[in-house]
């Protein structure tokens, strides 16, 4: 790999915080109406990849893993949700060298019922409060928040299903701050990050909950191998090990 310039890392790094964050996918069906729903997933819809004028790729953006979900408030109500999550990504250079990243961190989202509309149909306006995500990308600490400036909102819609699920459609429109120098300095994306909804996790080797296992995947189990980081833990024993690698390596190529 070539070396980086800082001007390419910059670019780098501002693009990561607008692609993995500005990513977006459709809404799903999930077992209840807690939020945010526990298999969710947020990623983006543009066949996972965002292009910028510089000539870096976006590639499978995922903002998954919610550590905290609670039910809905009632028509009128509101609610301050906070939950810890993570992000996965990958970065093409112009050279065509790919990165992966990892973050994690909490958020912190408002949300309020709205009265009913439709139906069979619950609504509530939500707005992100607050975001703080931290990974390594390139050997470099990044740092990324929403913006404390700017409003993230959004919506979601619920209905129930005569399975006994429900379809849950939710979407934000989220400002992002990235952070080079453990938060002394904060850059701005210069648009809003459009996000979805969509029921991730599946199957079993999709760590990232993107919808299919491919070699974001591998790489995370791999560079997590040896230790108890959840992200790498497939099957939840405490441990990466053969184990969770052999669930990735079984269902390579499958989606959902």
């Amino acid at each position: 790999m070539r070396k980086m310039t800082s001007l390419t890392r910059g670019a780098v790094l501002s693009a990561l915080a607008a692609g993995c964050i500005g990513a977006a996918m459709a809404q799903g069906t999930f077992p209840g109406p807690d939020l945010p729903p526990p298999p969710g997933t947020y990623i983006s819809p543009d066949l996972f990849h965002i292009l910028f004028a510089n000539g870096i790729v976006i590639e499978d953006p995922s903002h998954a893993r919610f550590t905290n979900s609670m039910p809905p408030p009632p028509p009128g109500g509101t609610q301050i949700h906070e939950f810890g999550s993570f992000l996965t990504c990958r970065v093409v250079l112009p050279d065509g060298t790919t990165v992966p990243a990892v973050m994690q961190g909490n958020v912190v989202v408002r949300v309020h019922g709205l009265p009913p509309g439709e139906p069979e149909v619950r609504t509530f306006e939500t707005e992100m409060l607050q975001m703080n995500l931290v990974g390594t990308v390139m050997g470099q600490l990044v740092r990324v928040r929403e913006s404390p400036t700017l409003p993230s909102r959004g919506d979601i819609r619920m209905r129930a299903l005569p399975t006994g699920q429900f379809r849950i459609d939710s979407f934000f429109d989220i400002w992002v701050e990235v952070s080079l120098d453990d938060g002394q300095n904060w850059i701005p994306s210069t648009n809003a990050g459009h996000v979805e909804l969509s029921r991730g996790g599946c199957p079993g080797g999709d760590v990232n909950g993107d919808g299919i296992v491919d070699d974001v995947d591998l790489a995370l189990v791999l560079s997590t191998f040896g230790t108890n980081d959840p992200m790498g833990d497939v099957n939840g024993s405490g441990l990466v090990d053969d184990t969770d690698l052999a669930i990735v390596l079984r269902d390579f190529g499958k989606s959902c």
